[in-house]
This record gives C-alpha cells, sequence and structure tokens, in this order.
C-alpha cells in the first residue's frame, strides 16, 4: 500500500487479522478496530485513521520511539503456542524505488502487571519481516503483546515515505509430541554462565534419536532460545552442532518415553578458537538473467572469543554487473569492489548486507556466462582460521525464468583444494499458486560423495527446522510460513535455504556431486528443481587417445594455458562459454595460447579437431 505523501517522519501501522481476547487463542484474529494502543512521541493523523489502520507523523527534528500494544489474551500453562507476526517496514522514495528500513526494536509477551514474560524472536533486519516464536507460560491468565520502534526524521532527504505496518498475527495451539527447549549463553566471566547475561543467537544445535538414528537440528534466536519438537518416543542426545563450541554440558540425554513431555535444559558455551576467527557468505538470492536486477546477501561473522573491528571487500566484475544499491549503504567504492567498515564484532555475532546490481544485456553478458563475486572479509592477518575470510561465488547467468531451483555455490567445477572444503548449497522456491502456502517442506538426498556427519543448516529466509531420516534424506520444514502466492504479493513470494557439507576424502578427478530438491506446497504434488552439479577440474593432462602424448596446464588458469610434450604450434583453437558460444580462436604459439582478455569465469578449450576440454579462468 502506498500513498505518495511528502510527509518528514510518516509511518503507517496497518493491523490486519489481528485480535480481541480470546480463550485460549488457536489462529487468526479479529481485527482490532482501533482497540490497540499507540503512544509515543509522535500523534496520530485522525484524518487518514480508520478501523484497522494507524498513521502516525513525526514531524519533530528527532526520531521518535513508539510503543503499540495489543488486547489482553488468555494462555494455559497446559499449552504449547506457535507464535506468527508479520510486518513490513519500508522507505520509498519517487525517485530510486523501495528499499529495506529498520525491524522492530523489541516485541515482548507481558502479564496483566505489564512484567515481561518472554521476548518475542526478532531475526528480521528489516524491510519485509516474518517472526515466529514458541511460547510457553508458567501460569494461565491473561497476557499481551508490545512492541516497540523508531520512527525516523526523514527531512532532507530524497525519501518521499515510510512505510510501517502490521500484516498478520496468528497464536496457535502446537500440538507436537514432545519438546526441549532452553537457552544457550555465552560464558564471559568463566563461571559456567552464572554471571553471565549473554545469550546467542544463530546457534545450531543437535538431537540424535536411538534407535532410529533420525537427526534433528534447531538454532538459537535473538534471545538465545531454541526449540525441538519430537514426534518419536525414543531416547535423544542432544548437544551443539559445531565442534568449534565447548559447552557445559557437553551433551543433554533424555528418553521420551510418554507423549507431551516437555523438557527444559541450558547450555553454557565458549569457543574453542581463541581470538578471532571470521567467515563469509555471499548467498544468491535471485537468480541470473542478462539484462535482470540480481540480489544477493552477504553474511559475514566471528566464531572466536575476541571482539573484533574491521572491514569486508566485495568486488564483482564491472564487465557483467552493474551495482544498484546496498543495505546497509557501503562506506566506500571502486569501479569493482565496495567496502564496508565495521565495529565491534561480538564473539558469535553474525551480520549481514544485502547488495542488488543488474546484469549487462547480450551481447556483452549472454546465458550460460559465469557471474563472479568475491568477498573478503578483514583482518586476515592474526586471523584463527584465515581461509574461510574469503569467499567467492560462481553463478552461471540462464535465461528463462524458473523460480524453483538448487545451486552450488562454488559454481559446476571445483580445485583439487576445495574439494577438501565445505561445499554450500542453496535451494529456492517460490508459491506460484493463487493462495499463501501455510506449509512447505523441501526435501533433498544428500549425495554419496557427501559426507553426512559434515551437513549442517545454515541460513534460510524464513524460520525453518531441520532433520535427516534414512540415512541421507534432509527435510527443510517451513511450518506456517503462509507463504504469500506471487499473482497476490510477487516480492514476497519467494524462500530459500542455505546448507553446507563436506564431500568425502574418497572424492576425486571423475566424481561429480550432483543436488536437487522436491518441494512440496502443503498438499500439492512436489516441484522438482534442476539438478545443479560440481566436480573436481585439476590439470589440463589428457588421457584420451586425441591428447595422447600432450599434456596441457594449468588449470585454473591466470593468463596462458601451456601445452607440452609434442609441438602442435600454429594449430587452430576454438574457447567457447559452457553453452558452445564461441569466445575466442586463434593459433597455437609457442605452445601456449594467451587468454589473459577472458573475464573470470568457465570455459571450453578445443584444439584442431580434438575433443573438447573445459577450464577455469582466474584474475
Amino acid at each position: 500500500m502506498k500513498t505518495k505523501l511528502l510527509f518528514s517522519g510518516f509511518i503507517m501501522l496497518l493491523v490486519i487479522n489481528t485480535f480481541k481476547a480470546q480463550t485460549p487463542p488457536n489462529g487468526f484474529f479479529d481485527n482490532i478496530n482501533q482497540s490497540w494502543s499507540v503512544t509515543g512521541n509522535v500523534s496520530l493523523n485522525s484524518e487518514t485513521s480508520m478501523a484497522g489502520l494507524f498513521y502516525l507523523l513525526n514531524t519533530s527534528n528527532v526520531d521518535a520511539t513508539f510503543t503499540v500494544k495489543s488486547d489482553v489474551f488468555t494462555l494455559l500453562s497446559t499449552e504449547v503456542y506457535n507464535y506468527t507476526m508479520e510486518y513490513t517496514h519500508t522507505y520509498f522514495d519517487v525517485l530510486m524505488g523501495e528499499w529495506d528500513a529498520p525491524p522492530l526494536i523489541s516485541a515482548n509477551l507481558k502479564d496483566e502487571d505489564g512484567n515481561i514474560v518472554k521476548n518475542l524472536d526478532l531475526d528480521c533486519l528489516g524491510g519485509r519481516c516474518r517472526e515466529t516464536d514458541i511460547i510457553l507460560v508458567n501460569t494461565s491468565g491473561s497476557y499481551y503483546i508490545e512492541y516497540s520502534g523508531v520512527l525516523g526524521v526523514l527531512a532532507g532527504q530524497p525519501i518521499s515515505e515510510e512505510n510501517f505496518w502490521f500484516e498478520n498475527l496468528w497464536i496457535t495451539k502446537n500440538s507436537t509430541v514432545n519438546t526441549l527447549s532452553g537457552k544457550v549463553s555465552y560464558n564471559t566471566n568463566a563461571d559456567n554462565c552464572a554471571s553471565s547475561t549473554i545469550y546467542l543467537s544463530n546457534i545450531f544445535l543437535k538431537s540424535t534419536l536411538n534407535p532410529s538414528g533420525k537427526t534433528y537440528y534447531a538454532k538459537t534466536d535473538n534471545n538465545g532460545n531454541y526449540f525441538f519438537a519430537f514426534n518419536e518416543l525414543e531416547s535423544v542426545d542432544t548437544k551443539m552442532q559445531s565442534n568449534s563450541l565447548f559447552s557445559t554440558p557437553v551433551n543433554y540425554a533424555n528418553i521420551f518415553s510418554a507423549y507431551q513431555s516437555t523438557t527444559n535444559q541450558n547450555f553454557c558455551v565458549s569457543s574453542s578458537i581463541s581470538g578471532y576467527d571470521l567467515n563469509v557468505y555471499i548467498i544468491p538470492i535471485s537468480d541470473a538473467r542478462p539484462g535482470f536486477n540480481t540480489y544477493y546477501k552477504i553474511i559475514y561473522s566471528n566464531l572466536g572469543n575476541t571482539t573484533i573491528s574491521g572491514s569486508l571487500d566485495v568486488s564483482f566484475e564491472n564487465s557483467k554487473v552493474n551495482f544498484l544499491n546496498a543495505n546497509p549503504t557501503q562506506d566506500s567504492q571502486s569501479t569493482n569492489s565496495l567496502t564496508w567498515n565495521y565495529t565491534n564484532l561480538q564473539p558469535f555475532e553474525s551480520r549481514q548486507i544485502y547488495v542488488d546490481f543488474n546484469i549487462n544485456t547480450p551481447p556483452t553478458v549472454n546465458n550460460g556466462e559465469n557471474l563472479a563475486f568475491t568477498a573478503v572479509v578483514n583482518p586476515i592477518s592474526g586471523d584463527a582460521n584465515p581461509t574461510n575470510n574469503t569467499f567467492t561465488l560462481n553463478q552461471t547467468t540462464i535465461g528463462s525464468y524458473d523460480p524453483n531451483d538448487a545451486a552450488i555455490l562454488q559454481g559446476p567445477y571445483i580445485t583439487a583444494s576445495q574439494a577438501t572444503e565445505d561445499l554450500y548449497f542453496r535451494l529456492r522456491f517460490q508459491n506460484t499458486g493463487k493462495a499463501s502456502a501455510i506449509n512447505i517442506n523441501v526435501e533433498t538426498v544428500l549425495d554419496s560423495h557427501i559426507d553426512i556427519s559434515t551437513f549442517q543448516p545454515l541460513y534460510a529466509s524464513h524460520d525453518f527446522s531441520t532433520s535427516i531420516s534414512n540415512g541421507n534424506q534432509v527435510n527443510f520444514n517451513f511450518d506456517n510460513i503462509n507463504l504469500a502466492d506471487s499473482t497476490t504479493d510477487e516480492p514476497n513470494s519467494h524462500g530459500w535455504v542455505l546448507y553446507k557439507a563436506k564431500p568425502l576424502s574418497s572424492f576425486t578427478t571423475g566424481d561429480i556431486i550432483e543436488a536437487k530438491a522436491s518441494i512440496f506446497f502443503d498438499y500439492n504434488l512436489p516441484i522438482v528443481t534442476n539438478t545443479a552439479s560440481t566436480q573436481i577440474e585439476t590439470t589440463m593432462n589428457i588421457l584420451d587417445a586425441d591428447y595422447s602424448g600432450l599434456y596441457i596446464y594449468p588449470n585454473p588458469v591466470k593468463n596462458q594455458i601451456h601445452l607440452k610434450g609434442k609441438s602442435i604450434n600454429q594449430t587452430k583453437y576454438f574457447v567457447s562459454d559452457l553453452l558452445g558460444k564461441p569466445i575466442k580462436s586463434g593459433y597455437v604459439f609457442n605452445n601456449e595460447i594467451d587468454v589473459q582478455d577472458l573475464s573470470h569465469g568457465f570455459y571450453v578449450l578445443k584444439i584442431s579437431n580434438r575433443k573438447p576440454i573445459k577450464f577455469l579462468k582466474i584474475n
């Protein structure tokens, strides 16, 4: 909903399907009819406000904090509740378009006396958000939810509208048979968290069931809370997923022998890494089509035990893509790089950056070409593990639009050294139906060349849970996602999940790792994605009869391809992209082929009428 208003500091609060008191709540709630209260250093625009719609104005020259308070409703101590809130906070400029604005400051469940019972999860960084959490109360009674945020000052900025609206709220009964929950705290004072008030977010825990062998994964929210839901009556062993964490207790064992069991266990953790350990990912959240915009999320974090400040650099091929914007805004930029400075990155803290590019049109960029992006988080010197300070994304451009796909972020070819490291897999989906999707299940089978013990879910567009059954069948469950359909709300109809795993030590040249997924939207038949693949590309020592006695190296190549074993000077060669489009041709000179003019990416080399050979050009 956009109304081109030129207020200085304008905010819209739209609350749809919110609630009046119910006993107990179990689903959508009634329209509020202005029964919620709004307070703060703001004014209500009575001319445009109506039932279920609040317009707030900030005409001062300072940021204004506001509070939105719900009606009172009833919760029972005998129930577990699923909480979901959808809201949007965006800036809109007539010339520059729309971009994300900051998220809510807090969301608290309070009792009728105003005491905070639970800090509700706020994972979103702004823009279009969907927050979920689990609610358990010790005492049956009356409760309400209180949200707080900031209405910014927009005077003097090229912003014509600031929108902030709540869209949907659910509180539903959780029918799970057994639960395990708790908090993960940081051992700041080496006293087993006796005095710690720091709770860690984005920490994965792993629960293994016996005798079935099924594995569940849970991630802590912004307040350090984790939650497991089990449908089995088995023994469960729970511990930290990451080997870089020491925890007390090391693990928690429990036997669920009766249904509706609720168990609590807190963990106190410290890093096994002395100093700082920075890492970074680049995640493509859209496909890459020549002539269209493409979007990326960059996530960087500190896995060590020391606070660190530094910078993050992202380089891109400016001959292929044009930088559009970033959130947060970059601190500096050049023709082919962007830099952000960061301060006080705490142990176990993660931060995110959104970056948008436009891909050049054909013939500058064609289908099948490689787009290379590299992120480096600094400082590298002194880092406990400098190998994960750099991440390179290789993304192949496509012609047709397919919103449900699988990708291996290292690209279709990897080096022998990369085969000993984590591979990153991204599965993407879109609801192209005519109604919202309440639940989405993404199923994938880990390739036989993957070391299953190294599997780890990382991030997703929405809250999710993960489980592994039958040895290598992975399920990413997006319960109560309520994903919008593309006809009604195209920008919010997309989702994705990122995970990593290492190849087995036996993975070698000639082996191929594949990844695809089946995506279930509610009770519909699955949509099956493409099959992404990668394999080791080593030196081009060709054993085929076409190349008998001839050795071609190196691979990857920077400037020249060398040919050794016999002279083939003046022999015609051809270089094409992975789809067969001719890139260059010429004649071998001094047993070398000059490729320094090629952009970073994968190519195919053909010498005379011999069989084609794939190679990687690096800068």
